[in-house]
This record gives C-alpha cells, structure tokens and sequence, in this order.
C-alpha cells in the first residue's frame, strides 16, 4: 500500500496540474513527526516544482511555534484551515496569513482533535492569538501593543 499513501514523494506535479490546493501545517513542538523533517519535505517539493512561487501557487507550509503533534502545548494551536482551503478553492484567494489562537483551559491535543471547536471562535473562550505566515516566514512581535492580539505582531523572513 506504500505506493498509495506514502507522504514523502516530493513530487506533486500531478497533484498541481489536476488543481489541487494543498495546506501543510506542522507543530513546532512536535516529538512525533520533527519539524524539520517536514520542513525538508516542503524544501524538496520546492525544488522539485521548481521554486517557492511555483510550489505556493498549490501548496503552502504553517509553523505553528509551541504547538505539538497536531494540536496541544502552550502555543496558538486552533485555526480554520477549512475556510482557508475553501476560500482557495472557491475564490483563488491563497492563504497569506492565517490567525492561530490558544483558546482558555486549552485541553490536550486528542481532545482538539476529536472535539474541535466552531469557527469563528468566541473571543471570550481565546487567551491570546498569532498570525501564522507560508513558510519560511514568521511573526515577530512589533514592539507595541498587547502581545496577545495577533494584530500586533508582523511578518519576517
């Protein structure tokens, strides 16, 4: 069955070409699957499509700092991938900027993912949020404002 579900070739022309729209994310503290295993993977599919703007025309890679596998840790672990996937499908709106929250009394990754929350999210149920940006770039606290809005942190590469 390795043919049919294996994750690691980069590969993906096939997958470009019949329009599809790929969202990878990957928990920065994750001891299950290693960031920078899928960093690397995102790199090779890169350089096998021929470049970042070729490769993010289809597929775009988020790292979420503090989150690990899957859900879960003391980082921004909740977003709406869905509507992003949607808007990219429907509308070629690329997802540029996504906004992660760490939602209050956050529980463990098993529970997030079986019992996920509903978009948009309440604001009184966030403790705090963080854009989240297509790899390699990141979020950098702008210096001012309450560190717990995302609105206040800015892009980096």
């Amino acid at each position: 069955m390795e043919p049919l579900y294996d994750s690691s070739n980069p590969d993906l022309r096939r997958f470009k070409a019949a329009g599809g729209k790929l969202i990878v994310y990957q928990g920065l503290n994750d001891i299950a699957v290693l960031p920078q295993i899928t960093e690397d993977y995102y790199e090779t599919v890169e350089r096998t499509l021929g470049g970042r703007e070729s490769t993010q025309e289809f597929m775009r890679l988020f790292v979420l700092p503090g989150v690990e596998h899957c859900a879960g840790g003391p980082g921004a672990d909740t977003v709406d991938y869905l509507t992003a996937l949607e808007d990219w499908v429907e509308r070629n709106e690329a997802p540029d900027r996504l906004v992660a929250a760490h939602l209050k009394g956050s529980p463990g990754a098993a529970q997030q993912i079986w019992n996920p929350p509903s978009f948009p999210l309440d604001p009184h149920l966030t403790q705090f949020t963080r854009p989240v940006y297509p790899y390699p770039i990141r979020a950098k606290y702008q210096g001012r404002g309450d560190r717990n809005e995302a609105a206040n942190f800015v892009p980096v590469e």
